[in-house]
């Protein structure tokens, strides 16, 4: 298994990282006020991927793309109404992950 290890001063060692699969690892904190970070991992044969945030009723509020194997997405959602929201990674045109976020500032 391969992936990125990140020394965090707070916790300690964290596996951030497994880049066996496309998937979002976590989103953080959650929910969120002002900005959340995301972190993914996509496969070694893949670069390029991109992140949809959908309100409830789908529509997209929030786009980036997701490069290199690992990674992560600072999203702010200070402009995001309260509520709950859908991140989706989407790579080569196929859905691999949906998690939820909330919002509530």
């Amino acid at each position: 298994m391969y992936g990125t290890i990140a020394i965090n001063p707070v916790v300690g060692i964290e596996f951030i990282g497994n880049t066996g699969r496309n998937e979002i690892l976590e989103i953080h904190p959650n929910p969120a006020k002002s900005a959340t970070a995301l972190n993914y991992s996509l496969k070694h044969n893949v670069n390029f991927g991109e992140l949809v945030v959908r309100n409830m009723l789908g529509s997209a509020v929030y786009r980036s793309d997701l490069r290199g194997t690992t990674g992560q997405v600072i999203i702010p959602v200070e402009q995001f109404n309260n509520g709950m929201y859908f991140c989706t990674m989407i790579v080569d045109n196929k859905v691999y992950a949906t998690k939820r976020l909330v919002v509530n500032h």
